[in-house]
């Protein structure tokens, strides 16, 4: 993928999830969910050269986050493809929050937030 080529910093922290809740189907779309978002860092954020990904339990909240310096989207312009449709599914599944905004002062912040019970 190009946007892979120019990455100088790679920085990524993930806590394990708590998922002894969660369904089979749940866990498949979190790590699909996790796959397309990595998979469009590498087709889209042209010229990135940081990506910063964290996944994060804070008390019955997880957090997985994928930051990246590319060239980013422009407003309205953002595509609704494969990683946000699987989103919006675990946020029905789950009670969960997608949110995909600019990254400042470049780049794109993604972030799934999942709510286990």
């Amino acid at each position: 993928f190009p946007g892979f080529q120019t990455l100088k910093i790679q920085a990524r922290s993930l806590d394990p999830v708590d998922a002894a809740n969660l369904s089979i189907e749940c866990k498949r779309k979190l790590c699909r969910f996790f796959e397309e978002t990595l998979c469009n860092v590498g087709k889209h954020a042209t010229g990135a050269t940081k990506l910063i990904v964290t996944g994060k339990a804070i008390g019955k909240i997880y957090s997985l986050k994928i930051i990246d310096n590319g060239a980013g989207f422009q407003s309205g312009k953002v595509s609704k493809g494969r990683g946000t449709k699987i989103a919006r599914e675990l946020e029905m599944m789950t009670g969960g929050m997608f949110t995909r905004k600019r990254n400042s002062p470049q780049g794109v912040f993604c972030e799934f937030r999942l709510f286990l019970f």
